[in-house]
C-alpha cells in the first residue's frame, strides 16, 4: 500500500485520545494519571446522566400512575391516555436501568396503534387458515394454506416480538 492508497479521516480529539491511550500503555506516568483522570471524569458524568435519568423516569410513571388513579376516581373517560404509558416506563431497580418500552410521542402512539390493528388482523387471519387448513381435502390447496400458514406465522413473529403481549 502507498501513501495516499490509504485516506483516513481522525478528528483532533481522537487522534490526541489515541495518542493519550498509546502512551499510558507504554508506560508513561504522566499519561497513565491523565488518562485516568479522564476516564473517571467521563465515568463519573455518565452515573451522573443515569441517575438524573432513572430519577426522571420514576417521577414520571409515579406521576402518569397518579393521574389515571386520579381520572379513575373522577370517572373521567374522555381524555386520551397519557405518553408514555406509566405501563410502557420500566425500571430496573437491582441495575438502576430506565427505559420506555412503548410509545413516547403522538407519532410513534400512531404508529404502535397501526401496528397493534396489523398484529390482530393477522392473528385472525391465521386462524382462519388454519380453519380453512382442517376443512379442505384438496391437497393443492392444503399446500397454499400451509404455505400461508407458514408466511403469516413470521410476519406475526416479527410483530410479536415489537409488541408483546
Amino acid at each position: 500500500m502507498q501513501d495516499g492508497d490509504l485516506n483516513v479521516t481522525v478528528s483532533m480529539a481522537q487522534a490526541i485520545m489515541r495518542a493519550l491511550a498509546v502512551n499510558a500503555a507504554k508506560g508513561q506516568h504522566r499519561a497513565q494519571r491523565i488518562f485516568a483522570e479522564m476516564l473517571t471524569a467521563t465515568e463519573r458524568q455518565n452515573k451522573a446522566l443515569a441517575d438524573e435519568w432513572l430519577d426522571v423516569a420514576m417521577t414520571c410513571k409515579l406521576d402518569l400512575d397518579r393521574e389515571l388513579a386520579r381520572r379513575e376516581h373522577l370517572g373521567i373517560t374522555d381524555l386520551p391516555e397519557p405518553l408514555p404509558h406509566p405501563d410502557h416506563v420500566k425500571i430496573d431497580l437491582k441495575t438502576g436501568r430506565a427505559w420506555i418500552a412503548g410509545p413516547a410521542t403522538k407519532e410513534q402512539k400512531a404508529q404502535y396503534d397501526l401496528w397493534l390493528s396489523r398484529k390482530v388482523a393477522f392473528e385472525e387471519e391465521l386462524e382462519q387458515l388454519q380453519i380453512d387448513l382442517e376443512a379442505n381435502t384438496d391437497l393443492k390447496m392444503q399446500a397454499v394454506l400451509e404455505d400461508e400458514i407458514g408466511r403469516t406465522e413470521k410476519v406475526l413473529g416479527i410483530i410479536r416480538r415489537l409488541l408483546p403481549d
